[in-house]
Order: C-alpha cells, then sequence, then structure tokens
C-alpha cells in the first residue's frame, strides 16, 4: 500500500474531537484497518471511556442529557479549540500537538482562552485525554456583565485537553 496511513494522532483526534463538535459519532480514518492500530484504538477508546465515567461518577454530569450547542471559542495562533455548551455545563477540547485541521502548533504548550459562556459561576476542571482523567483539582470561574472568560490559562497540553464546566450559581 502507498500513500498515506492511519497514525496513533489520526486516531486520537478521531475518537475524541468530534465529540466536543457536535458530530454523531467518532471520526473514522480511511485507513482504518492499517495494522497494527488495534492497541492504538483500544488504548484511546479505553480513556475516552475513563472520562465518560469521570462525567458521569464524579462531576455528576449526564452529558446525554443535557441539550448542547456550539460554544464561541476566540482561536488564537497555537491552539485548536472546539467546544459545546447547554445552559448549565460546557465542555471545551484544546489541541496544542502537530497539525490539527491544517493548523501546525506546538507541542507542550500553554495558552490564554478566551470563550463566550452565560453569565455565572462556574465549577471547571482540566482532564488529559491521555488518561480521561483530571490533570488538577477543580477550580472555579465566573463570567460576568456578558463578557464570557478572558485569559484563562491553560495546563501543558501533552498533546491535547478538555476543559469542563458545570454552573454553581
Amino acid at each position: 500500500m502507498t500513500g498515506q496511513h492511519l497514525t496513533p494522532a489520526g486516531v486520537h483526534a478521531g475518537i475524541w474531537a468530534p465529540w466536543f463538535a457536535g458530530s454523531a459519532g467518532a471520526g473514522a480514518g480511511w485507513y482504518w484497518y492499517e495494522p497494527g492500530m488495534e492497541d492504538v484504538y483500544f488504548k484511546e477508546l479505553a480513556a475516552f471511556a475513563a472520562f465518560q465515567n469521570h462525567l458521569k461518577t464524579e462531576l455528576e454530569l449526564d452529558a446525554a442529557a443535557l441539550n448542547w450547542g456550539p460554544l464561541a471559542v476566540t482561536e488564537q495562533a497555537g491552539v485548536h479549540a472546539v467546544g459545546t455548551c447547554s445552559a448549565s455545563a460546557a465542555m471545551l477540547y484544546l489541541s496544542a500537538a502537530g497539525s490539527v485541521c491544517g493548523k501546525t502548533t506546538p507541542s507542550h504548550a500553554e495558552f490564554a482562552l478566551a470563550f463566550q459562556i452565560a453569565d455565572a459561576t462556574w465549577s471547571a476542571q482540566w482532564i488529559t485525554t491521555a488518561t480521561g482523567l483530571p490533570i488538577a483539582p477543580a477550580f472555579n470561574i465566573t463570567a460576568k456583565d456578558g463578557q464570557g472568560v478572558t485569559g484563562l490559562q491553560t495546563p501543558r497540553l501533552q498533546p491535547d485537553a478538555v476543559l469542563v464546566l458545570r454552573t454553581i450559581s
């Protein structure tokens, strides 16, 4: 076979990114049958399952029950972000490794984010997609006066992370 091949990064992005972009399911690589990729699929699916379990059991967030819509994120050089939100929760997927959607970015980078969410105090938690588990303890952020959130510092993305937000007031 010649030409392009499915890579671990392609499997990773195909499983994680569509869920935050309002897709009906995971992406499917053209070369999904690529020999030797089975372990990559199992590793990524295990991390995604751990993430889903963390949402439901630890954060008490039933993602399937919420009415999700797009989350407005201010794009900046070096990071690709896609998100979804409801009246009481929001999730933002950030990627800063390699080339995602034609954007070449440095790995292990930190960024200051800006995104639009409803005026409220939100509980926020960063989760790594490597394991589907939290990177650090939850913290609170406040959006007020219709300004959303600006200047939120990301953790070092390795290669990417998810920010999960829930309203607390």
